[in-house]
This record gives structure tokens, sequence and C-alpha cells, in this order.
């Protein structure tokens, strides 16, 4: 039996949350509806852990409670990557102007972001569009800084059938400049020491060339 009051464990534990949450959907009873339409009532959500917002999404399609674009729409403008990852993957199911027009604008915002989570989601979403809109949106992201994020929306507009970018994936962002590499190739098949010294005595240690600093 779903009750709106939960006890007071579960209710600040991400897990239990989360839980009851998959556990309603699985009901799909009208109770288990009305409880996860309560859970996301802005007026309640702070009262259970914001890590178990995303199994509360994904209970709401699989119950298909009323408004539920509405409610996703909502979710992509909030700060949280994956929260805003989830809505997006659950949107790439529900094809309307209204949700395009939402997954546009929030792959704007997310390209500040600084992992990659709800860019990839989003564009995923945006590709469900055959529209030419939803295509010049994920043409966009080739010139995204992040090489899985550019690679990615290759593969998409080759199944949208916008075109073969291939020469877009650019160099991968290692972080490591041209100093680093030569340092290592330098080492190769060489060995790395490295020693300390104490009153004792020395021990010194060989390291994997690949990995020493």
């Amino acid at each position: 039996v779903w009750v709106l009051v939960f006890p007071a464990g579960p209710e600040k534990d991400c897990r239990g949350m989360a839980g009851c949450a998959r556990g309603g959907a699985e009901t799909g009873a009208p109770r288990a509806r009305a409880v996860i339409l309560k859970l996301l009532d802005p007026s309640y959500r702070n009262r259970f852990p914001a890590q178990a917002l995303p199994d509360v999404l994904r209970a709401a399609a699989k119950l298909n409670v009323e408004n539920l674009s509405r409610i996703l729409r909502e979710q992509l403008s909030r700060p949280d990557v994956i929260l805003r990852s989830t809505a997006a993957s659950i949107l790439a199911d529900l094809s309307d102007d209204e949700n395009l027009a939402a997954l546009i604008d929030a792959s704007a915002r997310a390209k500040n972001d600084p992992v990659n989570d709800a860019r990839l989601a989003i564009l995923t979403a945006i590709s469900k569009h055959k529209k030419p809109v939803a295509a010049e949106a994920v043409k966009s992201a080739l010139a995204d800084r992040d090489h899985l994020v550019r690679r990615h929306a290759v593969d998409l507009l080759k199944q949208m059938g916008g075109g073969d970018f291939s020469d877009s994936n650019g160099v991968v962002q290692t972080g490591h400049g041209k100093a680093y590499y030569q340092r290592v190739v330098a080492r190769d098949d060489k060995k790395v020491t490295a020693t300390i010294h104490t009153t004792k005595g020395q021990i010194r240690f060989e390291l994997f060339p690949q990995d020493a600093p």
C-alpha cells in the first residue's frame, strides 16, 4: 500500500527513495501514480534526496503520469547533469515540437557543463526528431570541445541522413603536450627508477616507463 508519509530513514536515504519509486512504477496502480506526482511537486521535492529524482522521473514515465512532457521539460533547466540526462533520455520517446524546442535550448545551455552526460543524452533525444532544425542542432555539436560529443554528433547525423561529417571528429584532447609524449617514447624499453635515501640506506623502485612522472 502506497502512502505519502515515508519512514524517516528511507526519506533521507537515496537508495530507499529510489526503490520506492521503482516499486510504485512496477505496480502500475493509480495510487502509485498519485505518489509519484506528489514527489515531483516542487513543494515536496526537498523532502527527499535529490539523487533519487532520476528514478522518480523514470517511474513517472513508466506510469505515464499526466503532464509528463511538461515535467520533463522543467528538469532540463535544472543544474544537476544526471537529472537533465535522465529527462532528455525519456523525452527522446516523446516527440513533439515543444519538446524539441526545449531540448535545443537545453543543448545550448549544456555546452559549459564540466562533464558530457547531459550533452550526449540531449543530442540523442534531438536526433529522434527527423526535422531540419533538429539536424542543425546536432550539427552545432560538431564544434564541441569534447571529442566524444563530436563523435556522437557525427554518428547521429549519419543515422538521420544528414551526411557524413567524420572529418569533424578532430583530435582527441588528452591534456598532455608534445613534451610529455616525447618523454614517454624516450623511455620505451628503458628502466625508470626512483631512489629513496634513508639513514639505513637506499630504497630503489623500478617504475613502469609509461606511468613514471
